[in-house]
């Protein structure tokens, strides 16, 4: 059998015997076509290596590593982000698992990737420590706000479809340290073109200029309808903030959760909010020969937007 074993890179052409796998063996309809389409081949800024071993015309497993841009230190690194490892049923204990994954970090490699950061799922986790050799990193906090609004006036915030290009052009944030780097061609791929109707891009201005942007999506925890900060584009402030409260409560959810970083900061200074520690698995791994820094020391400023699972939320 193992002289017959192949591995694929993902193409458009395949597609449809991908999405079939998954559907088979993860029992889920959350990735389609057109998701996968969008997640990894429609990111022109940067690749992605998704690997499936192939014997004759079924697949035996699946691992995927979408790539991006981070700045560390101030200077921008490649670095890969493991997202789906799977096998199938009828092949797994057998090591396939950990061939496919040891397979799509090689090609990763070979693309000068050697930095990764990952959110594991409690089955995963084990293996991804043991044998993939990754280490816990410091999982960032989420924090949660209450929202109450009393104001009922004209909410002067909008939701958009697209981003003013002129703003996004100024924009960017590469001085924004740890942080996953978001300069137009991300910020379009990732929320202009979703394939998600659920995402709200909302457009924040003063003297009729745009002064900064809020990407969101409501969802529902515990039967409980909450929102999700994904991204912050510009100067975000208090007045901001309030009347993203105001649109919050206008579609009727009573909390605010995001990721505690640099740029979010100010939004629970001064407000009731509540903390939570370690509520993801997050594992980091430094293949580089030239290991200048701990991954595992370092406060990344993460956001909810930069973890594919939020897609599903």
């Amino acid at each position: 059998m193992l002289s017959k074993l192949k591995y694929y890179q993902l193409t458009t052409k395949n597609l449809k015997i991908i999405n079939n796998f998954f559907k088979t063996e993860d029992k889920s309809t959350r990735i389609t076509e057109k998701y996968l389409n969008w997640w990894y081949l429609e990111k022109k800024f940067s690749d992605s290596s998704f690997v499936f071993l192939k014997f004759r015309s079924s697949i035996v497993s699946i691992a995927t590593i979408n790539n991006q841009k981070i700045n560390i230190n101030k200077k921008l690194y490649n670095i890969g982000l493991p997202q789906n490892v799977i096998t199938s049923s009828q092949h797994r204990g057998k090591g396939f698992f950990q061939k496919t994954f040891f397979e799509c970090e090689k090609r990763n490699t070979k693309k000068n990737v050697n930095h990764y950061i990952t959110f594991t799922n409690k089955l995963s986790t084990p293996i991804f420590l043991k044998k993939f050799n990754y280490i816990k990193g410091k999982c960032p906090n989420v924090v949660v706000i209450p929202i109450i609004s009393f104001s009922f006036k004209k909410i002067k915030i909008s939701k958009v479809k697209k981003f003013n290009t002129n703003f996004l052009y100024k924009s960017n944030n590469k001085e924004i340290n740890n942080s996953i780097y978001k300069d137009k061609e991300y910020m379009r791929w990732r929320y202009e073109k979703s394939i998600f109707s659920d995402v709200h891009i909302l457009e924040f201005k003063k003297n009729n200029l745009v002064e900064s942007y809020a990407i969101i999506k409501f969802s529902y925890r515990y039967k409980i309808k909450v929102c999700y900060l994904l991204d912050i584009i510009g100067k975000f402030n208090i007045r901001n903030l309030k009347e993203l409260k105001k649109y919050i409560f206008k579609n009727k959810s009573f909390l605010l959760l995001f990721l505690d970083n640099e740029q979010v900061k100010f939004f629970y200074k001064y407000k009731i909010n509540l903390k939570f520690k370690n509520q993801f698995n997050f594992l980091v791994k430094n293949n580089s020969k030239n290991n200048k820094f701990d991954l595992s020391n370092i406060n990344f400023n993460l956001s909810f937007g930069d973890i594919d699972f939020i897609n599903y939320a």
